[in-house]
């Protein structure tokens, strides 16, 4: 997985929160990568986006309180064994859809 790359500023109003487990940039912490997709549904993070903890307890604690209302997902057999756990706010993927479909319509 290597180094965590970041682009621009997170736009959209979809957001979903990664957990990472020592990723080379950060070799002792758990690190929370928070992406938003922008219109065209193609995921973008900032550097100001990143939440570290100690352990995957305290990672976990810090999208409770900075991310209210997300939720944990299944995790992907496929992903990067480096990727912990993924989180989403459910209410935004229904209303982010919901929308994307309008527009199509």
């Amino acid at each position: 997985m290597g180094k965590l790359e970041t682009k621009e500023e997170v736009v959209g109003e979809l957001s979903f929160h990664i957990i990472y487990k020592q990723p080379e940039d950060y070799p002792d912490k758990y690190v929370v990568v928070s992406y938003g997709l922008d219109e065209e549904g193609i995921p973008k993070v900032s550097k100001s986006n990143f939440l570290f903890g100690d352990t995957l307890e305290e990672a976990r604690e810090k999208i409770n309180i900075s991310y209210p209302g997300a939720n944990k997902v299944e995790r992907y057999p496929e992903l990067h064994p480096q990727i912990v756990e993924m989180w989403v706010n459910e209410k935004q993927v229904e209303e982010f859809i919901s929308k994307i479909r309008g527009n199509k319509e």
